[in-house]
This record gives C-alpha cells, structure tokens and sequence, in this order.
C-alpha cells in the first residue's frame, strides 16, 4: 500500500516517463550505516504467519557495490516447530564469506518450500534486502539441502523470475508427485527452460538415489534447461561432502547470472492469479483458442533408461495453459496451447519504442503497431520486482478467440 501511495504521489508531480526511468534504473543511494554479521530477522507473511530468517552480512560490505546473494534451504521442511535456521548450516561454515550476503529462512508444517506462502515469503525478505543493501539482481542464487533441495524444484517450476540458478542436493524432484507433502499447484517440466542447475544427489541414498533423479534431470535438459549433475556414488543422504564442492559452486555462480530479459521463454500454469508470471511473460486467462498449436507435453521420463518403461513424470489433475515466446528485435512469435489471453511486458532497450511492434500468434498476426511508454505502468512493476534491471513502460494483452467447438 506505501509503494502505491509513493507512485501516485510521483504520477501527481507530472515527471516525465525518461526522469522517471532513469532514476528507477540508477537505483537508491545506499547508506553505509547498516548492520553486517550474523542478522536475525523475521516478517509476517501470507495468513499472518510470522516467518523468521538469518542473514549473514559481510562485515567488510561496502554499499558502492553491488553483491550476490545466496538462499539456503534446510532439511526437515514438514517438522512441526519452528526450528532455529542458522543450525542447519553450522557444517558449511564457508557459506559465510565476503562475496555475498547469505540468507537462512525457515520451513516447516505450516509453511512449506513447496507451498505459495514461501514463494510470498521468499520474495518477501529478498525485497527487504534490496531496500537495505546493494544487492545485486541478476546474483541471487538458491541453494539446498534433501527437503531445501525439493524445494528448489518447486521454485524454479513455479517462481522462476527472481533466481539466476539453483543448486539442489540431496533432493528430488519427485517428491512433489507425493500427496502426503501437500505441494500447491502442479509441475510443468517446461518451467525449467533456460533455468541453470547443479544438482547433487548421493549414490547410496536410502531416500532419493541419484539413479532415481537421473530421468528427471535427463528430462529437464530436453527440454531446454541448463542442468549439471554430479551424482556423489559413495554418498548416502548426508552433506559432509559440501566444503569440499564449495569452489565447484563458486565458479557456477560465477558463470551463471541471471538474464533477466530472455529472448526466448516457456510458461505453462494452472494458475494465473499465483503462478502465472515468468519474466516479461504473463498468462491471463485460461482455455481453448481458435488456431492454438499442439505443444510437446514434455512429462514423459524413462526410469529404466530410453529402453525402459515410460512413465508420467509429474501428475496432471487440473487444466493448465503454456505459451512460448521469441523476441527477435520488435518482432514476437508466440505459440499457445489452453491459453486464450497473455501479456507482454515491454522494456525500454528490449524493445525499441520508437518502431512498431509485431506480435505473430500461432503464425497470425495478432498485434502490429506502436506503443506509448507510460509511467504508470513503469511504477507498477517497479514496485511489485524492485530491480534496476528489469524495468517495464508498457504492457501489451494478446488476447485470442475462444474456440468454439
């Protein structure tokens, strides 16, 4: 509500939509008089569930530049308390360094990683940092161990915008087919288009062997992801093994920073209002359309190799429409399946205001023309990512016929 009282008062004062923008992409000016060290903290998340969190600030942190930022998720995610979240990575002391700001939320019956409350409550405190520290978007990496590992899955399937990759250990995807875990809404291998991971599974695992995890990475990487798996053959369901990987992660994060406007993207959801969003895609509206495509299902794995049997790799329940989009200067071909409505957020510098825009639905033109940068729009997006580096002054809805028969 602040942040919607702060745009109108800016929307009031009559700027200019390239004032406006070019403050938004300079960013605030960081104050040097902030805590550093081990922080406790905490917010009040959807249902009024306060959820507490540790960071760790470098104390040599300088606010003139700009740091990456790694998420830890713990073990245990079904445990009915609240457990103190910096014990879980006592063992992975070099996760507390002066490269990055380090954050240890919780999980627990109440609230899952595989549940919308800690996709609201995720983006929650990496908003928070960015308001106090000169975090840098395109660095914000998720790490994870077994449950924190599933979850990683969840968020790369579900809330893929924020993270510029993912490191799941000890993990599997298939647990969120499992009932009993209660993970809202359903995966689609599609998501994970574009998506970098490094995945670490233990060969001697009782819970999730990484023979077990190997089709599922094998089907993520046909579809598009970019995906490293290093099975630990000696391993069992432990960590013990992580300092000695901690460079192996170091480099990752070095090679992978986010992209934070794609050219190419792939969103399927069964869900607009929670799970709709990827980037400057936005599914709307739900159903079928006059003259959609036919779209690979991609949700097929081979657990006893490509000779083996096949089978379903994730549950489909409910309907769910996808669309794939290619930017090619002002030009977008989009493809759908089960979608009668998407929008386009349109960046300055992405796109080129000053020429027409051309967007092709399932090979028809569907829009052609050029738009207005608009501030208001600006302002919206701006307070909804808090990020320097994806910034939008349009919105363009593509809306299709509903089909009939």
């Amino acid at each position: 509500m602040a942040r919607g009282r702060a745009a109108r008062e800016i929307i009031d004062v009559n700027p200019t939509f390239d004032e406006v923008y070019t403050r938004l992409k300079a960013g605030r000016v960081y104050s040097g008089k902030v805590k550093r060290g081990i922080l406790s903290g905490g917010r009040k998340g959807l249902r009024g569930l306060r959820h507490p969190y540790v960071v760790s600030v470098p104390r040599s942190y300088d606010p003139s530049r700009s740091y990456a930022v790694g998420f830890y998720l713990h073990g245990g995610a079904a445990s009915p308390k609240i457990l103190k979240p910096v014990r879980w990575w006592d063992f992975a002391r070099t996760v507390y360094n002066d490269e990055r700001i380090t954050v240890f939320p919780v999980s627990w019956r109440e609230s899952m990683w595989w549940q919308y409350i800690q996709v609201e409550n995720l983006n929650g405190i990496l908003d928070l940092l960015k308001r106090e520290y000169n975090v840098d978007e395109n660095r914000v990496y998720m790490f994870g161990i077994s449950d924190g590992g599933t979850g990683m899955y969840y968020f790369a399937a579900k809330n893929p915008t924020p993270w510029a990759a993912f490191v799941p250990a000890m993990g599997s995807p298939n647990v969120l087919n499992n009932r009993d875990v209660r993970a809202e809404g359903e995966i689609y291998a599609v998501n994970f288009f574009n998506k970098p991971f490094l995945v670490f599974n233990g060969g001697l695992d009782p819970l999730y062997p990484a023979a077990s995890v190997e089709p599922f990475v094998e089907l993520f990487r046909s579809v598009g992801c970019d995906i490293l798996f290093r099975p630990k053959p000696t391993v069992g369901h432990s960590a013990g093994w992580w300092d000695k990987e901690e460079e192996e992660m170091r480099r990752f994060m070095h090679e992978h920073a986010r992209v934070p406007l794609p050219v190419s993207l792939m969103w399927e959801t069964e869900d607009t209002e929670r799970f709709g969003r990827a980037h400057w895609l936005v599914v709307t509206r739900l159903g079928a359309a006059e003259g959609e495509s036919v779209l690979n299902p991609w949700n097929i794995i081979h657990p006893g190799g490509t000779e083996g049997r096949r089978r379903m790799a994730f549950a489909r329940k409910q309907p769910s429409g996808r669309v794939i989009v290619q930017k090619k200067g002002n030009r977008v071909d989009a493809f759908t399946q089960g979608v009668k409505e998407f929008k386009l957020l349109i960046a300055p510098g992405f796109f080129d205001f000053e020429r027409p825009i051309r967007v092709f639905t399932n090979g028809v033109e569907a829009f052609s023309g050029k738009l207005s940068e608009d501030t208001s729009v600006l302002l919206k997006w701006a307070a909804l990512d808090n990020d320097r580096t994806m910034l939008f002054g349009a919105e363009l809805t593509i809306a299709l016929k509903t089909r009939t028969n």
